[in-house]
């Protein structure tokens, strides 16, 4: 139960908003591992601080909006508490352990508490975000104490926040208009506590003009002309796109480096001089956009500090300079940088032009001609002990299995219809079961089968996935390891469209040539789509049932991709990243760490299929010359008509969230195009005379021209060739249709020929 309650201005200019939260017994559970218990909840996200010598108390993030003139002052709290369980002993904070291949870090065991009551704060405010013009509070609210004298523990029935805040002209970050508030409007509402008052505090951003850029590619001049036919099905599509390149950025913005001038220029397509931008691609890898290095620094056992490449920093524009105290270390809290992002920024990690042809070829297959013969609606969850293993239900199982396991019951198993393949080194779905080998060559056996998603939680190096352990050691000698290496994703050949999210340290460090990642992307053979996963370091805990913090955030992941509705891979990790902002601007935390290092190599705007794509039953006709009624037969979809000669400058409309649309006036030489996640697109062309030769078509298609020929060598002037209908129904309406030879419709294709005149209404 929540209630808040905003209360008038005073005469100092200040305001209160008080929060009331209640938490009930039945929300949390103990369970007791070696005589220390740990508290787990079905309800709540449950963060622990990385203190190992006070006891586990788990805190609950807590966001808070609050208007744009107003600024955090103080808080109070009180509560109503009551006793939770007696005569427990509670383990300490659990230990972060990076998921590389280092010695492992022992726990602390049998650790005396020092105070007599714990947590020494309840409640602890963690800073002001500011997001796509959006200002939220976050706040750790732990709603238990324990008595180290009595071992008893208390829980706070009810707890309740008074928040002070100042009012203050003008109001900091990007007003809400046009040019900002869209883009992370969905994702605010979703995390914090009081959604009702987002209407309230900030009106609602009118949707930018279709003719200003919603998706931005930043690359070397030299790889222009291929990105370039991305950004052109972008806007085909109904994604305005544009291809600026870094020389035309360097001579058009300042900057002290080649990274905040880039940065400026996407701030510029935000809400600048242009507006508008939601996504933006950095086509390359350092050597061609380049990488932001940040700070990062944790404490498990000792102190650990990475420089990690962090593209978050070109996403977020209420600080433009993440180094302003000029030492030559970027990101560092005690900046104060804003990590917030305005948009969504991935990165492909192409070195050449051969590189940036695989990537632009195997999103625009995946997007407009997926394989649907190899498609697979399942997802192979592996992995190899990352610290200990357990016997439950007598078997032995690793943490790894044991974690997947609750990342699928979490977050996938109740919003996904597929199937999940198990391939772990205590136990697998497989032929042999737990007999079955977890090495290099049975992971690329299963990697060739088209999983279309692959979620793979173990240690990790730059260029190597850590696999099943083959014997223990001995006291002078360490553990050994099968692995799968980068040289395998160089020779991966899998037919199938595949996702890979990960938690293993360092394999997605794209400024290193040897990365996993970048490996399995610039494979024409791979098949892999995406890339997701820690740059540097990634973390676990000591304790077995704690999933770690890179489990908990895809938990997050895969619920918002499931449930959302653009099913964009790029938001579902945005998503992920903001419900643990609550501890993003702490020192020395795990996910402040995982804000910057965690980085996706995929296409920004790229819609997932969930499953395996559905085609339109569309249907169009003309009333009258140069007006087109097309029916996408299905609800809520987006329709775009645009001049296909210069890439839509003189036609571009886009009808959202429709059924039916309508365009008038429109020219010949224009091309109309439906969308909507989990279906394949459908393409109209629209022309006066249309000749057709050395074509395959291989998606649902309409040609509306008032003659039609359609033949191997029916323009004089253009290269010769046949014509096929491989896949889906292509539909030729005219009032004239000549096919002459060389034209093949292969089984399972439709075509249909329609030379009636204009249709009536």
């Amino acid at each position: 139960m929540l209630l808040i309650l905003l209360l008038p201005f005073s005469l100092n200019g200040q305001n209160t908003k008080v929060i009331n939260l209640s938490y009930n017994t039945t929300d949390f559970n103990l369970v007791t591992e070696n005589g220390e218990t740990y508290i787990t909840s079905p309800v709540h996200q449950l963060n622990f601080l990385s203190d190992s010598l006070a006891p586990a108390l788990p805190y609950i993030g807590v966001n808070v909006l609050v208007g744009p003139s107003v600024q955090y002052g103080s808080f109070s709290h009180t509560s109503t508490q009551q006793l939770y369980a007696s005569n427990i002993s509670m383990a300490p904070n659990p230990v972060d352990i990076p998921t590389n291949v280092a010695p492992k870090i022992e726990s602390l065991n049998n650790v005396v508490f020092t105070d007599s009551v714990y947590p020494s704060e309840s409640v602890i405010y963690t800073g002001t975000h500011i997001m796509d013009g959006y200002h939220y509070l976050s706040f750790l609210v732990c709603p238990f104490k324990y008595n180290t004298v009595t071992s008893q523990l208390f829980l706070d029935t009810s707890k309740t926040l008074n928040i002070t805040l100042n009012t203050m002209y003008p109001a900091p970050g990007d007003s809400l208009t046009n040019t900002s508030g869209s883009v992370m409007r969905e994702i605010v509402a979703d995390i914090i506590i009081n959604p009702e008052e987002m209407d309230i505090l900030y009106s609602t951003p009118p949707d930018t003009l279709s003719t200003n850029y919603k998706y931005l590619i930043v690359t070397k001049d030299s790889l222009k002309a291929t990105f370039q036919r991305l950004a052109d099905w972008k806007t085909q599509k109904g994604v305005k796109a544009k291809v600026l390149t870094t020389e035309e950025i360097d001579n058009n913005y300042t900057g002290t480096t080649q990274q905040l001038r880039i940065k400026k220029a996407l701030k510029d397509y935000y809400n600048g001089t242009h507006n508008g931008l939601n996504y933006a691609l950095l086509g390359g890898d350092d050597t061609i956009v380049p990488a932001q290095y940040c700070y990062v620094t944790h404490i498990a056992d000792r102190i650990i500090a990475e420089n990690t490449p962090s593209d978050l920093f070109y996403a977020c524009f209420n600080t433009m300079d993440w180094d302003a105290c000029e030492k030559g270390t970027y990101g560092e809290l005690l900046t104060d940088v804003d990590i917030d992002p305005e948009i969504f920024v991935t990165r492909l990690s192409a070195r050449d032009n051969r590189d940036a042809e695989i990537m632009v070829n195997r999103i625009l297959t995946y997007e407009k001609n997926p394989n649907l013969d190899n498609w697979e609606d399942k997802m192979l969850m592996a992995g190899a002990v990352l610290d200990s293993f357990a016997i439950i239900n007598n078997s032995l199982i690793s943490d790894t299995q044991f974690r997947g396991d609750s990342v699928y019951y979490q977050g996938i198993a109740p919003y996904w219809s597929g199937e999940r393949v198990r391939f772990y080194d205590t136990d697998s779905d497989l032929s042999e079961g737990g007999n079955y080998e977890l090495n290099g060559e049975h992971l690329q056996d299963e990697l060739e089968k088209g999983y279309s998603f692959v979620y793979m939680d173990s240690h990790g190096e730059i260029g190597s996935w850590r696999l099943e352990q083959i014997n223990a050691g001995t006291g002078l000698t360490p553990p050994t390891y099968r692995y799968y290496e980068h040289e395998k994703a160089d020779s991966l050949q899998n037919n199938g469209n595949t996702i890979i999210v990960t938690s293993a340290c360092n394999t997605n460090g794209f400024d290193i040539p040897t990365c996993l990642s970048s490996s399995f992307m610039r494979n024409p053979n791979s098949g892999i789509i995406a890339y997701y996963g820690s740059s540097r370091h990634a973390w676990h805990k000591k304790v077995f049932r704690d999933l770690g913090e890179p489990n908990k955030l895809n938990i997050e992941l895969f619920k918002e991709l499931f449930t959302s509705n653009d099913c964009c891979f790029a938001r579902a990790i945005q998503k992920s990243k903001t419900a643990f902002s609550t501890l993003s601007k702490m020192p020395n935390t795990v996910n402040r760490w995982l804000h910057f290092s965690m980085n996706a190599m995929c296409d920004p705007e790229m819609p997932v299929y969930l499953s395996k794509p559905k085609r339109f039953f569309a249907t169009a006709r003309t009333t009258s010359p140069n007006v087109v009624t097309i029916s996408s037969g299905r609800p809520d979809c987006r329709i775009t008509a645009m001049s296909t000669p210069d890439n839509g400058a003189s036609y571009y409309e886009i009808k959202d969230s429709v059924q039916v649309a309508r365009f008038s006036n429109l020219p010949y030489g224009s091309s109309i195009c439906i969308t909507k996640p989990g279906y394949i697109p459908y393409i109209l062309e629209y022309h006066k005379t249309i000749a057709i030769q050395n074509r395959n078509f291989a998606r649902d298609h309409i040609f509306m021209a008032e003659d039609a020929f359609v033949g191997y060598h029916v323009i004089p002037e253009a290269y010769p060739g046949p014509v096929s209908i491989d896949e889906g129904k292509t539909v030729f309406f005219g009032n004239t249709v000549t096919i002459e030879n060389d034209f093949e419709v292969k089984l399972g294709a439709e075509l249909e020929i329609n030379t009636s005149d204009y249709l009536p209404e």
